[in-house]
């Protein structure tokens, strides 16, 4: 059983949540950038949140089932057709054999995701089946899908679930630019004249050179007390390095494990999403808060996760006859 690609739409990849404990040996962890919207998809086909799933931006793939299965969307809006019917996205979508999925350009947002129960099968790599192009790791052969692809899923027997409807995080399907992101202080916060709210206090936008390493930000250049760079170390994900130019950059889901530019903030777990769903051209500004305010708004996060999981098994013991598919 396989999904026939008739058109890949831009840069679309089999993602999941991305592999851990490779960075020391220079391997980033990769995976979904809007890891809130990857993990909804597959949540709402009461399935583990890292199952891989394709990730496509602005334009999304359309795609031909061979057996029937179950999908969900999520991610930035997008009008949705299924044999020329539009379908709606957060909830479970039922697909006949032979059905054609033609997901469309974004209205809103940035990057979109499209779960499958049971998953994409590709090999996992290094535990992970995100794709890293850079590198030709995971995924399809290490590479974005194309044209003429088979992009095999496996088979289902139902059942289907009632109706499930999504109560997702509001930053997570908003039709406005981004929200004001939040950072905590980063371990050089002090290297920038005026510190983290000479960073706050500023507004950015989201330069079309970003990809999936790093969001550039365009806008007033932020000034460093010296042009000593501090010794080389560790970098995540949300880390928000400051160049000899003054044009900061957050590290983003394929970003380098190690660097040398002072790191001035870092951008929370919570809110990295709204950075990827950000469009080039996007106003940008930040926000501090605290670490341990940080640490709260995670646990609530994935209280809200732990909820919708819980919600949408009891609805998948409430079958619809399979035979309706």
């Amino acid at each position: 059983m396989s999904g026939h690609i008739i058109s890949a739409g831009v840069l679309t990849t089999v993602q999941d949540l991305g592999r851990t404990g490779y960075r020391h040996l220079g391997i980033p962890r990769s995976g979904a950038m809007d890891r809130l919207a990857a993990a909804i998809a597959n949540l709402l086909l009461a399935q583990p949140a890292g199952t891989a799933v394709l990730e496509y931006n602005l334009v999304g793939p359309t795609i031909q089932f061979s057996r029937p299965t179950v999908i969900s969307l999520t991610g930035g809006g997008v009008h949705a057709r299924l044999n020329g019917l539009e379908v709606p996205m957060h909830q479970p979508i039922v697909v006949p054999a032979k059905a054609r999925l033609a997901i469309g350009p974004l209205h809103y947002g940035c990057r979109g995701y499209l779960a499958i129960k049971g998953g994409w099968e590709v090999p996992a790599q290094l535990g992970s089946c995100a794709t890293l192009v850079s590198a030709g790791l995971g995924g399809l052969d290490g590479r974005a899908i194309a044209r003429d692809d088979a992009l095999p899923y496996g088979e289902f027997h139902g059942p289907v679930p009632r109706g499930i409807g999504a109560r997702v995080p509001r930053n997570n399907r908003s039709r406005e630019a981004p929200a004001p992101i939040k950072v905590i202080a980063g371990p050089q916060a002090d290297r920038i004249e005026g510190g983290l709210e000479a960073l706050c206090e500023r507004v950015y936008r989201l330069s079309a050179d970003s990809d999936r390493m790093g969001c550039r930000l365009v806008g007033p250049a932020l000034v460093q007390r010296d042009s000593h760079e501090p010794i080389t170390e560790g970098a995540v994900p949300g880390a928000i390095q400051l160049p000899p130019d003054g044009q900061p950059i957050v590290l983003m889901a394929d970003s380098q494990p190690t660097g040398g530019y002072p790191k001035v903030a870092v951008v929370t777990s919570v809110d990295l999403p709204k950075l990827a769903q950000a469009r080039p051209g996007d106003p940008l500004r930040f926000v501090p808060i605290s670490l341990a305010e940080a640490r709260l708004q995670w646990q609530q996060r994935q209280a809200d996760l732990n909820r919708l999981a819980i919600a949408v098994a009891h609805r998948w013991q409430e079958p619809v006859p399979c035979a309706l598919i």
